[in-house]
């Protein structure tokens, strides 16, 4: 006779540990005379706990994905397999978090075998990537809900990567199986036909973007048009994502603007210049933010001050003005900076770079003098060595240049940005600063 009995403990100090096991059987053997004899016998012997493998399974596939050209609509698939969970197991907010490659917009949820509730996050966890969360209504169960199929829809904007640059992966849908209360990774949990995906984006919220999570890729293919961008970002020091929509801050409240510049092409750039002059009061500008620190700024490039009250707002008369400095001792005196990437650094294809910039909205003034006026800010990239004053005549760049403006509310003078301004630097300097005093 064997008997196998077991009961599922979350405490690892139990493996490796003997449990004494005492088997006891009485009872009389009966002759072929028909004679009684009784017996009684004792064994004792000792059992070890083993470590119980809790099985999960997840499939990300690219079903629809024809072209990749811009506005076409793709699908995904995400499956999933909970049929070898023991029912002991509970989850708690038991989820699946879709990152979508950058420049693809979730649009809707095809159908689900299972209930859901969607969530979608911009910009998740600084990623450039859209979440697209998918929350378990139900408790999992592997008799009632042992293989759930999520299908959904998203779209390709101008903004993706094009698959012909795609040199960091940035077109590679991840999506992982998240919960509360159990660690699932690789250690505790054998993810079914996989070896789980590394958690770069720490979904999971621990910390350590080096682990394997219960995950699964599939690829997307881009055929967007080859572009390089430079856009302005804004963050409170309070938030965690950066934004380009409006954004609403107290007087005297840090935050950051973020310099980006994404090279989607096949060119690799040896040559980058950038000018930013930051607005000055009484100019056209009815109030300056404060630059608050140093410029962080990516290894290989060189972050220059100005304090000057004069620059020109002209970028190739500006970078080549007196007065640059690598360090200033008092940042709120910075009126324009200058960012030049030095050799032997490069932008390779697909490559993205950030620059930091800590900033501050100025104080509240008794007058009331900065109600409703408007402050707005951009800056200029020269990338052609062989024209060192042509700042965006000839290359094909969109800009963001964030306004912000002070009202009054609750008694109290508010920073906003306003809406995000946009064109095409296909144009010329008057016209930029045309479009500047009419925002």
């Amino acid at each position: 006779m064997h008997v196998s009995t077991g009961v599922l403990y979350d405490n690892a100090s139990l493996l490796n540990k003997d449990f004494p096991n005492t088997a006891k059987f009485t009872g009389k053997l009966l002759t072929t005379e028909g004679k009684e004899i009784p017996f009684n016998s004792e064994h004792i012997g000792k059992i070890q706990a083993e470590e119980l493998a809790i099985k999960i399974g997840l499939a990300k596939t690219t079903t629809s994905n024809d072209t990749g050209a811009v506005d076409e609509v793709v699908e995904y698939n995400i499956s999933a397999d909970f049929f070898s969970l023991p029912s002991v197991v509970e989850f708690e907010n038991p989820r699946f978090i879709d990152l979508l490659p950058e420049g693809i917009k979730f649009e809707e949820l095809k159908n689900s075998n299972i209930p859901v509730d969607v969530e979608v996050i911009e910009n998740y966890n600084d990623s450039n990537r859209q979440a697209v969360i998918f929350k378990l209504k139900e408790k999992v169960e592997p008799t009632k809900q042992a293989y759930p199929k999520i299908t959904f829809k998203a779209r390709i904007t101008a903004e993706a990567t094009p698959s012909s640059v795609d040199t960091f992966k940035k077109n590679e849908n991840r999506v992982y199986f998240v919960t509360d209360k159990e660690s699932i990774d690789d250690k505790t949990f054998i993810q079914l036909n996989s070896k789980g995906e590394v958690d770069e984006y720490d979904v999971n919220g621990n910390g350590d973007k080096t682990e394997r999570l219960v995950g699964a890729r599939s690829n997307t293919i881009v055929t967007v048009p080859t572009h390089i961008r430079s856009e302005k970002l804004i963050k409170k020091d309070t938030d965690t994502v950066w934004n380009k929509t409006l954004q609403l801050m107290d007087y005297e409240e840090n935050f950051k603007y973020r310099l980006r510049t994404v090279n989607n092409t096949n060119e690799t750039f040896r040559h980058f210049v950038i000018y930013d002059k930051l607005p000055v009061k009484g100019d056209i500008h009815g109030f300056a933010n404060i630059v608050t620190g140093p410029v962080v700024a990516p290894d290989g490039f060189k972050v220059y001050y100005n304090t000057g009250s004069d620059l020109p707002d002209n970028p190739a008369e500006g970078v080549n003005a007196d007065g640059w400095v690598e360090n200033v001792d008092d940042y709120s005196k910075v009126t324009a900076l200058k960012i030049v990437m030095v050799n032997p650094e490069v932008i390779e294809p697909g490559e993205d770079i950030n620059f930091d910039v800590p900033m501050k909205s100025p104080s509240y003034e008794e007058s009331g003098e900065l109600n409703g006026k408007i402050s707005s800010n951009t800056y200029y990239v020269n990338r052609d060595a062989a024209d060192l004053a042509n700042f965006g005549y000839r290359i094909r760049l969109k800009t963001n240049c964030l306004s912000t403006s002070l009202f009054e509310k609750n008694g109290k003078i508010a920073v906003q940005k306003s809406q995000v301004l946009r064109w095409n630097c296909i144009v010329n300097l008057n016209r930029i600063k045309s479009l500047l005093q009419s925002s």
